[in-house]
């Protein structure tokens, strides 16, 4: 699928695949063949090339399936495409697995109770020093920034409170990150509480990220103390 993929009838589709058989439903391929623009036959092939197993002219696909092909997607640069049509709990998976190609250990629906209250991160992920944290956001339009206000503040107070966990556990400095992921692109990515980034970009900015990397709204916190704010 590797040759195929990357024509434009492959990536309709994929989109299509995606959008018709959301919730795990079964879907005509006559139907995606239609919608995707592409004749049945080139229809079978993509769906033979995926793997995808067809039955009385009909497709179904399994959450881990999805995934599989979003992920696939994904790999090739076309996120976008690939997120619209995942369930929002799909989305954070999604996200799960670009931190794991570039070597994060990571958990999803993570719940602590601190400073009197419960938090709740969709996903974390740890490398060394370096503590990314994850809303994961699958909102559609309008992307405003006074949207993302009081989510923002809350992944930044979330995040602190988890480096803060994990330097006492670990016996060491964390450097931590909080990340608020969405699928369409936002006016301005950075601001003094977190990175704001949508799911085209994020690949890309994992693969650059370190500990260093300058203009992040870092929080640095050791063992010992309350924790620090700190700008590359």
């Amino acid at each position: 699928m590797q040759s195929l993929i990357d024509l434009p009838s492959a990536r309709r589709f994929v989109r299509e695949l995606l959008k018709q058989t959301r919730g795990e439903k079964t879907a005509s391929l006559s139907l995606i063949s239609t919608y995707a623009s592409c004749s049945f036959e080139l229809s079978q092939k993509f769906a033979s090339d995926l793997g995808i197993q067809i039955t009385n002219g009909e497709v179904r696909l399994p959450r881990e399936s999805r995934l599989e092909v979003a992920r696939a997607e994904a790999s090739r640069g076309f996120a976008l495409e690939a997120s619209r049509f995942l369930e929002w709990k799909d989305f954070e998976r999604l996200a799960e697995s670009c931190l794991e190609e570039m070597s994060f250990e990571t958990q999803r629906d993570v719940r602590l109770k601190m400073d009197g209250r419960r938090w709740q991160i969709d996903v974390i992920g740890v490398k060394g020093e370096l503590l990314v944290c994850m809303d994961c956001k699958h909102w559609a339009p309008p992307m405003s920034p006074s949207r993302f206000k009081n989510p923002e503040a809350h992944q930044a107070e979330a995040t602190r409170l988890y480096a803060e966990k994990l330097a006492k556990e670990k016996n060491s400095q964390v450097t931590s990150l909080p990340i608020i992921l969405t699928l369409f692109e936002m006016p301005q990515e950075f601001s003094e509480g977190a990175v704001i980034v949508d799911v085209q970009k994020f690949p890309s900015m994992l693969r650059d990220l370190t500990p260093y990397t300058p203009n992040m709204p870092f929080h640095i916190v050791g063992p010992e103390d309350g924790g620090k704010p700190y700008q590359a």
